[in-house]
């Protein structure tokens, strides 16, 4: 009996618990991970500018005609990130 009046719990003889070997987990590129989250940061910052801008600034607009402004590089440099880490996750798996 334990403590508290019921019975102790106890592992029935002969069951055995299996042992689960660990697979080595390659360690994570924080420099990718940072990476995201500033294209992530970026996105939002620039639809916040945006939103609640009357008169967004000429060089933080969108792209307008045949210019590249800088907030036409978040969206496309997040993209870009997420398909180097599914190759690198991809590469690793046996």
């Amino acid at each position: 009996m334990a403590v508290s009046g019921r019975p102790a719990l106890s592992q029935p003889q002969g069951t055995h618990l299996a042992v689960v070997p660990r697979t080595p987990i390659a360690p994570r590129l924080e420099a990718l991970d940072a990476c995201r989250a500033v294209a992530v940061l970026s996105m939002l910052f620039a639809n916040l500018m945006n939103v609640f801008l009357r008169v967004v600034p000429s060089m933080l607009a969108h792209n307008q005609g045949d210019s590249l402004r800088v907030f036409d590089f978040p969206a496309p440099f997040f993209q870009f990130l997420s398909g180097v880490s599914l190759v690198l996750f991809l590469g690793s798996s046996p």
